[in-house]
């Protein structure tokens, strides 16, 4: 049966208006919210959110305003009024006419494409019943699913969660009563429902986690309570059905999941006092991370290294990942299609792109449009990827390793492996990269080989791939590829290993603080303040002396971690006289947190940034 035929005619053609009208519409909330966030770049989260969350409802509401406006009229004319090209059509008696009437252009095509769109609006308005039903399908059953997490596998939690639990609510002001139960059917902590809250907690948690870290991951479980975050997802689901063939919607609600996360992360960051703590606390329960149901809101929401880098380095703000240009292209091209058969052809579609740029760009939308969504079928993608791996194209070879680095299935692990070794730099630097992403042990002992790649960039990704794996195994490799001849390779090496090593490996940190480079340098201080080991205070102390300032700012945060008292003297002298102010606030902070005071916001470590690949090629 046509979904269509359940609707009168006299409102399937408003209907069909209506969803052509949000096409621009869309567009332009989302181009007033990019240039809001553009505008104030370092606006907090709860601006973000607040201004997101503003795009979202308007976005809800410019259809029903458009379908009740366009309602109304009585004649075709009426349903076009609020096209451009229909400001000349008040007397017309047709929507064929009034497209006819646009100024500069010629009549004749304008009309056809006018007459066109007119008589495939039930099309239009069949494609669109049929894609909401099957999402709002998926809805119904994410509700089921969240439903039957709170019936079945269910046992009682042990005293002291509870106890927890009651001193973070009352703490938090948080007055509704909130249960909290063991769960066999979770991987990840996980609020579900609204009214009753109710938090599930694996056992794994109970025996993965420490105290400390167990409370910090509860009071962000907690603060999606007291913000209501699971009745706003659940209007994000709305939207996302009704809306779904707009990309700025999911781009927008995507956007809105980052900042919520990034607000609970504050919140949990209050309560255990140590942004360290906590972020470290993010990568244990990413070990144990599973797929919650649709309409549950879990720890593990939102990418683990961008909310990590946010918690360590002050001032970075996690984008929503897809490219905003090519959301707001895709949506204003596609109206043009519609509009004006013909005009949106593929050399117009995306300008400046080579092919590559423009599958790789078109793959990662798809990607992350379905990671957003909660229904990214890894396994699917990466079998469709995986035959390019054996192309006699590099080029291609290199965009299936991009695009099975995206996705992150497992089963991509030794079919990658077989292209460590590949002729092309490119692509073996590609297969490093994505490796890294995939994320198995046994990609461990390929990695270290490509540590002595002739490339440097080969050299580099295996380097940074090595240490998002985080295994002890690399300590040896990374050590010496620490002394490469390539700046680029030492300073991932020098960060990679100071997310692996252990106290004992501060000499290798000494030395690069006496690098050439001051990237490297940087890395050292870093590692040495993650380290916290106080027989690294004197190389700490000329580092204050540096001649690069983000060197100088590295070294006071590091001394600050550390929190030796003999620090104070150098520190002061520094957060008095140091040329550059970021150094001499770095300084105070560091101050600070030897004196025992509270030091803000500014204790957030810097961190250096992640390396990664964007859709659009290398960054």
């Amino acid at each position: 049966m046509n979904p269509a035929s359940l609707l009168s005619a006299e409102h399937i053609e408003p209907l069909g208006w209506t969803l052509v009208h949000f096409l621009w519409q869309g567009s332009l909330l989302t181009l007033l919210l990019a240039a809001f966030l553009r505008t104030l770049a370092r606006s907090s989260s709860q601006a973000r959110y607040i201004a997101a969350g503003i795009t979202l409802s308007l976005m809800l509401a410019a259809p029903v305003v458009t379908f009740v406006e366009l309602s109304k009229a009585e004649q075709p004319t009426a349903m076009v009024q609020t096209l451009p090209v229909a400001q000349a059509a008040a007397a017309t008696g047709s929507a064929t006419q009034a497209l006819a009437a646009a100024p500069g252009g010629d009549a004749g095509w304008v009309a056809a494409g006018g007459d066109l769109l007119s008589r495939g609006l039930p099309a239009v308005v069949t494609l669109w019943a049929l894609g909401a039903s099957l999402l709002l399908l998926r809805l119904l059953g994410g509700w089921w699913a969240t439903r039957a997490l709170r019936r079945s596998g269910v046992g009682g939690a042990p005293e002291a969660l509870r106890r927890s639990v009651a001193e973070l609510c009352q703490a938090m002001e948080i007055r509704r009563r909130v249960e909290v139960v063991r769960s066999a059917r979770v991987d990840v902590m996980t609020v579900v429902g609204w009214l009753s809250p109710v938090i599930l907690v694996p056992a794994s948690s109970l025996t993965g986690l420490s105290t400390p870290q167990l409370r910090a991951i509860l009071a962000h479980e907690l603060a999606h309570i007291q913000r209501h975050d699971v009745l706003v997802n659940a209007l994000q689901r709305i939207a996302e059905t009704l809306l779904f063939y707009h990309p700025a919607v999911w781009w927008t609600s995507h956007l809105l999941r980052i900042e919520r996360e990034n607000l609970c992360d504050d919140a949990a960051v209050r309560v255990s006092g140590d942004a360290l703590s906590y972020a470290r606390a993010l990568a244990t329960l990413e070990g144990l991370r599973g797929a919650p149901a649709s309409l549950a809101v879990a720890a593990n929401g939102g990418s683990l290294l961008a909310r990590v880098r946010r918690l360590l380095q002050p001032g970075y703000q996690p984008t929503a990942g897809v490219s905003l240009p090519v959301l707001v292209t895709a949506g204003s091209c596609l109206a043009l299609a519609l509009i004006v058969p013909g005009l949106a052809t593929p050399a117009d579609a995306a300008p400046g792109q080579n092919r590559g740029e423009q599958v790789r760009a078109a793959i990662y939308q798809k990607i992350e449009a379905a990671r957003s969504r909660g229904d990214l079928d890894a396994a699917a993608m990466s079998k469709e990827a995986l035959p390019g791996l054996n192309s006699a194209s590099a080029e291609t070879r290199e965009q299936s390793a991009w695009t099975l680095g995206q996705v992150g299935d497992k089963s991509a692990v030794v079919p990658l492996l077989g292209l460590t070794d590949d002729p092309d730099a490119g692509v073996r630097e590609m297969v490093a990269w994505a490796l890294g992403r995939v994320g198995d042990e046994s990609a461990v002992p390929s990695l270290l080989g490509m540590l002595e790649d002739s490339s440097s960039s080969v050299r580099a990704k295996a380097a940074w791939a090595l240490g998002v794996r985080g295994d002890t195994r690399a300590v040896d490799g990374l050590r010496t590829a620490a002394t490469d001849s390539s700046d680029e390779v030492r300073e991932q090496a020098v960060w990679a290993l100071g997310l692996v090593a252990d106290a004992g490996e501060s000499a290798s940190f000494e030395r690069a603080l006496e690098d050439s480079s001051a990237e490297v340098r940087r890395r050292g201080a870093w590692a040495l303040g993650l380290l916290g080991d106080g027989s690294s205070l004197t190389a700490l102390e000329r580092g204050l002396s540096d001649p690069s300032g983000v060197v100088r700012e590295q070294a006071a945060w590091a001394l600050g971690m550390i929190g030796d008292p003999r620090a104070v003297d150098p520190l002061e002298t520094v957060s008095r006289d140091d040329a550059s102010q970021e150094v001499r606030e770095r300084a105070t902070w560091a101050l600070a947190r030897l004196r025992g005071d509270d030091p803000g916001d500014e204790g957030e470590a810097s961190a250096p940034p992640f390396d990664f690949f964007d859709p659009n090629g290398r960054r």
